[in-house]
């Protein structure tokens, strides 16, 4: 692949995702708290949101308007590949917080720092035009990654809480019947 960078031989690629305080009431209100919003993708200024919930900054190549990600970039296409690797070094690093906050008795805090990585990630159909793929290919790099805090203060795979995710949507619209 020939990049566009000639020259440059490594480049920073940063992701931030955001920290909020948990909600304070409990139970259906705590489930209605709102995502955390849409937030500008960077190159170095902020370009546009693409749908993601965390920041990402990189050394994209951008047309003059400074408006967009330039999507022929094959530079850029190189940079986004590697975003999935560093959501999945995202995973390990909140999962070992987690995992310090559960051995200083902080499970509510282990749970809510967790929620925060689990609500940043990509969706299918959330995140949008040049950065769409990385919802897909996120999920790939998060397989087999144990980053689901369960009750029982053990983390569990990501794909079991899409399954029971599914499920409880299953009994909701069953009981609304």
């Amino acid at each position: 692949i020939q990049l566009e960078r000639d020259g440059i031989s490594t480049t920073e690629i940063t992701l931030a995702f955001p920290l909020r305080d948990p909600p304070r009431a409990h139970g259906a209100e705590a489930e209605r708290a709102a995502p955390p919003p849409a937030l500008d993708v960077f190159a170095y200024l902020p370009l546009r949101s693409y749908g993601l919930r965390f920041l990402l900054q990189a050394d994209w190549m951008v047309p003059s308007s400074r408006e967009a990600v330039d999507a022929s970039s094959a530079w850029n296409q190189f940079l986004r590949d590697r975003v999935p690797a560093l959501l999945r070094h995202a995973a390990d690093e909140f999962v070992a917080r987690a995992s310090a906050r559960l051995e200083a008795g902080d499970a509510a805090g282990a749970a809510h720092l967790m929620s925060l990585f689990l609500e940043g990630l990509p969706v299918a159909g959330q995140v949008v035009d040049f950065f769409a793929p990385l919802a897909g290919a996120a999920a790939a790099a998060l397989r087999g990654c144990r980053c689901v805090l369960a009750a029982d203060g053990q983390f569990g795979f990501l794909e079991r809480l899409r399954v029971r995710a599914l499920f409880a949507a299953a009994v909701r619209r069953c009981r609304r019947r």
